[in-house]
């Protein structure tokens, strides 16, 4: 929220009326460019919508124009309907987590085998498209078992960090260009 008193309103977490608004203002001291950008609002009941407790937006509801002011359960709908905004946001956040989770190797960052077999149709499409060619390239560390043997797992998992950083570095800016983790199936 980018005006600071659409960011006190919200703080507030409650449904407010416009004259719960006006008391805000007159309670608090604001720049007058901020309350100038707020005033078309000020005769609107405005609701902060919160995912996981943190405010993500506010609903404004304009003044009823032909019919009585706002009522308590307009302000109690108002606040149902900002309650259910913010589930809808939170899991809305919570699978783009997931979907990011599932294309991303999670020891190098880098995106997996399963992203891999996401982009490649797209990417051949794209580069016969515009009849440009399309390189793939793969690399295997050689011995990397006698890394995991000698130095333990952790000093591994160090390396494949470090393999993957050097990669993402060395990518080409100028070409559209993806590192990939194709973890090789570990026996125990």
């Amino acid at each position: 929220l980018d005006n600071p008193v659409l960011r006190a309103i919200a703080e507030r977490a409650e449904a407010l009326t416009p004259f719960a608004t006006a008391q805000l203002l007159s309670e608090r001291a604001f720049l007058e460019a901020d309350i100038a950008e707020f005033l078309p609002y000020l005769d609107h009941i405005i609701s902060p919508v919160l995912a996981r407790e943190e405010v993500v937006g506010c609903l404004l509801v304009a003044p009823k124009v032909y019919d009585s002011p706002f009522s308590i359960a307009d302000l109690d709908t108002l606040t149902l309907i900002s309650a259910q905004a913010g589930l809808a946001i939170q899991s809305a956040q919570l699978f783009e987590q997931l979907r990011e989770r599932a294309q991303t190797d999670y020891l190098t960052g880098l995106p997996n085998h399963r992203h891999l077999q996401e982009i490649v149709p797209a990417m051949l499409s794209a580069a016969d498209e515009a009849q440009q060619p399309l390189s793939l390239a793969m690399v295997d560390v050689d011995n990397f078992k006698a890394v995991n043997d000698l130095h333990g797992h952790a000093a591994g998992d160090g390396v494949l960090r470090r393999i993957a950083d050097r990669l993402r570095r060395s990518a080409r800016a100028s070409l559209p260009t993806w590192c990939v983790r194709i973890a090789a199936p570990a026996t125990a």
